[in-house]
């Protein structure tokens, strides 16, 4: 499960990554980044914690 997280994770922060790239500077892109960030984070840190 906390794989399928970070798969999710992942594909936010590329997704509003591009966004950006993209020259797209409103507020939605950066928070869905930083939200992106921090659900992968949890998971790493959870699929770490559990070795």
């Amino acid at each position: 499960m906390w794989k399928l997280l970070e798969n999710i994770g992942l594909g936010l922060f590329v997704n509003a990554l591009y966004s950006i790239m993209n020259l797209n500077f409103e507020t939605a892109p950066f928070i869905v980044l930083v939200l992106s960030v921090i659900l992968m984070s949890m998971s790493i840190y959870s699929q770490r914690k559990n070795k």
